[in-house]
């Protein structure tokens, strides 16, 4: 089922969405868009799932490199 919505009130979710710093409303804004363009509930899920683990892995990544960055080099004396 697609949503009828108009173009200015597209942009504005999506204006709301780049801007929002709150994860819960940034994905309710993600997922009235991906309605309006009529995706899925199931494949809205997919993306949602896939983005999740994306973001998981980023940030363990992040982490690593921090750890990695903090480590004292071996065989390096420190002054």
């Amino acid at each position: 089922m697609m949503m009828n919505i108009s173009v200015e009130l597209k942009l504005e979710l999506e204006r709301r969405a780049r801007q929002t710093k709150d994860k819960h409303e940034h994905t309710r804004l993600c997922v009235v868009l991906a309605r309006s363009e009529g995706m899925s509930h199931e494949l809205i899920a997919q993306a949602h799932r896939i983005s999740v683990q994306a973001f998981i892995v980023i940030s363990q990544n992040t982490k690593q490199k921090r750890k990695h960055n903090m480590m004292p080099e071996v065989g390096v004396k420190e002054n």
